[in-house]
């Protein structure tokens, strides 16, 4: 998988669940013994082991003026990152990650 795949975490985690879901309707006609669906569930396990492991390795990028972890959040124009603290003259932070 790619990582510029993520870009919504919560599109990913639906998808995540609808693999799942697949998977256990897989299990229930595995009692066929058919290598087809034996073969399906093979790939199944596999693309959710990697689907768990790239979820695991999200990290959120820092930000440089305040040395924290960034928040991501949905604004009008889609999902960004947001530092979420104020500068010195109560201004809030405007510090942006570079695009991937």
């Amino acid at each position: 998988m790619n990582e510029k795949m993520l870009v919504d975490g919560s599109v990913y985690l639906a998808l995540l669940g609808a693999v799942e879901e697949y998977r256990r309707h897989l299990q229930k006609h595995a009692d066929a013994g058919t290598d087809v669906v034996d073969d399906a569930l093979v790939r199944v396990e596999a693309l959710l082991l990697e689907a768990r492991r790239q979820l695991d390795a999200i990290e959120p990028p820092m930000c440089r003026v305040h040395d924290l972890a960034m928040v991501q959040v949905n604004g009008k124009k889609g999902e960004f990152w947001s530092c979420h603290q104020k500068n010195s003259d109560g201004s809030w932070c405007s510090y942006r990650p570079k695009a991937a």
